[in-house]
């Protein structure tokens, strides 16, 4: 397959859409692939042209599982992706917003969405659990020297959903007369908030230009709090954190209340915690003094994954041997396809500089499929053992110290659905399934054990998409009953195929004409396209063609450059929701 030389902003654009729906990124994947000599002005000019041409807006819908009802019934996030051409524009705005002055900088005391580097290829924004993190020290250290303190947290409810037209493009329009962005981006914010608007009466989720407004709706809010409470506020998206003596408490809410009231937001009455400050620095997680004992600072892990992807970028001829024992070890680590078009990239000759250290190639030399399987073994047993651990201390803790346990123990369930034997799966699954709280992770694991994918269908695309990684490079071959087929169980049907896993079900006569499952399943006639309305379909229908299945996985399996991030469970499974 022909890959094209990735620019700064395509990276971007691909980076932040593997977060996304499989679809979103496969259109996006597709466009890349269709354009002939890629740059970053295709993405600054051609990209917004076409979104300017378009009648209405090409986004794909989709939801998002958020949690269970009193009932057991999973409640869903409706959330929107860009195609590629709205993804490409999207990025290219965002850059241009970054280098038109502070009015688009977020204040000091927000720690959500601050503008990539110029040079960075992570994403538009710098990647959220940085910032997350680094909130976390700063609290950290506040409580340090106000041990006698109290910590607030309070969320607002429905903030995206709850930002009407007018909020939105008053707070937009401001930014660009502070700055000095150009007037034809300014004109394309408008276009893309009108769009947005045609379709819900708040700011849609899911859009990475929503983050953009949502900060500058919040600008005046953040500059009040900060001068209420200097040095004591923290804000991350839509979730508030201020640092107050005791008899300041009632006082901070109210006045946290009467200050998001103008704006038509509210707290969540549910997500209001006070935690003492000496046991918020006992019990918050990602605090810099010991990150580096929480799962995410694990060097073992990140050294085995950059041990894997050095190893397949100078023997890609090796990557059926690495699968292979992999698979008779019962490891289900799934591996990209690298080409000689990715190695010739940046990142290449960053390899071949690296290679240049005596070190790091006596490292690389004594690597063979045999010695990663020993490594990814190793780390089986460190995570059942970190599980058993973290699992006490959650069901053991209350309030927000529990949720900040659960994030700790979900991450390790991604690991264990990547290196667990299917005896530990077993053993954890029987452990865990009764817990409302991790319920998409039973069903994950069950999914595993059974094969049967009923279950896991229920909870949407994303779960279906990170279990499906695990699914396909295990070979398990899947079944499903008549489920009834909500929208949620279709996406998640389909993620499960573009995962590469094979699902033996009889499907509904309605869904044979299914947009979602003829796009996936491909193999259409190359005029099928200009028989579809919807913007989003008819699109990426155009760009595939009559290509099948089979096509659609071998592009999600091969990086178009590997800068680009391919390890499955990274961010939407450590137990926060970047959206």
């Amino acid at each position: 397959m022909s890959l094209i030389v990735t620019p700064r902003l395509a990276l971007r654009a691909l980076n932040d859409s593997r977060k996304s729906d499989p679809l979103s990124y496969l259109s996006l994947r597709y466009t890349l692939t269709s354009v002939i000599s890629l740059k970053d002005v295709w993405a600054q000019n051609m990209a917004p042209e076409i979104v300017r041409r378009r009648g209405g807006p090409g986004f794909l819908e989709s939801k998002l599982f958020k949690q269970l009802d009193g009932e057991g019934v999973p409640e869903f996030r409706d959330i929107v992706r860009a195609g590629g051409p709205e993804a490409l524009a999207e990025v290219a705005l965002l850059d241009a917003c970054s280098k038109a002055g502070k009015a688009f900088q977020p204040a000091d005391e927000v720690y959500s969405y601050h503008f990539a580097k110029r040079s960075s290829v992570d994403g538009a924004f710098i990647p959220y659990f940085e910032l997350f993190s680094a909130r976390q020290t700063k609290i950290g250290e506040i409580c340090k020297k106000r041990p006698g303190d109290w910590v607030l947290y309070a969320d607002i409810k429905q903030f995206y959903p709850s930002i009407t037209p007018t909020r939105a493009f008053r707070a937009w329009e401001r930014a660009c007369e502070d700055s000095t962005l150009s007037s034809d981006w300014k004109e394309f914010g408008r276009l893309l908030l009108n769009r947005q608007f045609s379709l819900k009466k708040g700011l849609l989720v899911g859009s990475s230009f929503s983050h953009l407004v949502a900060n500058l709706v919040l600008r005046d809010l953040d500059k009040e709090m900060s001068k209420k409470f200097p040095g004591r506020y923290f804000r991350y998206v839509d979730d508030f954190a201020f640092i107050v003596p005791p008899e300041k408490k009632r006082e901070t809410i109210t006045f946290l209340r009467a200050h998001i009231k103008p704006l038509g937001l509210r707290l969540h009455p549910k997500k209001i915690h006070w935690i003492g400050a000496t046991k918020w620095r006992e019990n918050a997680p990602y605090q810099q003094d010991d990150y580096d004992e929480e799962p995410t600072g694990d060097e073992d892990w990140m050294r085995f994954i950059d041990n894997l992807k050095c190893y397949l970028m100078e023997r890609p001829q090796y990557r059926g041997r690495v699968k292979k024992v992999f698979q008779d070890a019962g490891l289900r680590v799934p591996l990209p396809r690298y080409t000689t078009q990715t190695m010739a990239k940046s990142y290449g000759d960053r390899f071949k500089v690296r290679m240049e250290s005596k070190d790091f190639a006596k490292r690389l030399a004594k690597l063979s499929p045999k010695k990663l399987t020993t490594i990814g073994l190793r780390l089986r047993k460190t995570y059942f053992d970190q599980f058993m651990s973290a699992w006490q201390n959650y069901i053991s803790s209350t309030g927000a110290i529990r949720k900040w346990k659960l994030s700790k123990v979900r991450f390790i369930l991604s690991r264990i659905m990547l290196l667990g034997s299917l005896a530990q799966v077993q053993e954890i699954h029987e452990i865990i399934e009764n817990e409302v709280e991790v319920a998409e992770y039973t069903a994950m694991l069950a999914a595993l054990l059974t094969g049967e994918v009923d279950e896991l269908l229920r909870f949407g695309w994303k779960t279906a998409a990170s279990a499906g990684q695990a699914l396909a490079v295990g070979s398990i071959s899947t079944s499903c009953r008549s489920i009834g087929w909500k929208d949620e169980q279709v996406e998640a049907y389909t993620a499960l195929l573009l995962a590469g896993v094979t699902v033996n079900v009889k499907l509904p006569k309605r869904l044979k004409i299914n947009l979602r499952i003829q796009t996936v399943k491909g193999g259409n006639p190359p005029s099928a396209w200009s028989r579809i309305s919807h913007p989003f379909y008819r699109e990426i229908s155009a760009l595939i063609g009559s290509k099948t299945l089979e096509n659609h996985r071998v592009l999600l399996q091969t990086p178009a450059d590997p800068d680009e991030r391919w390890e499955p469970f990274a961010d939407e499974l450590l137990g926060f929701d970047p959206t």
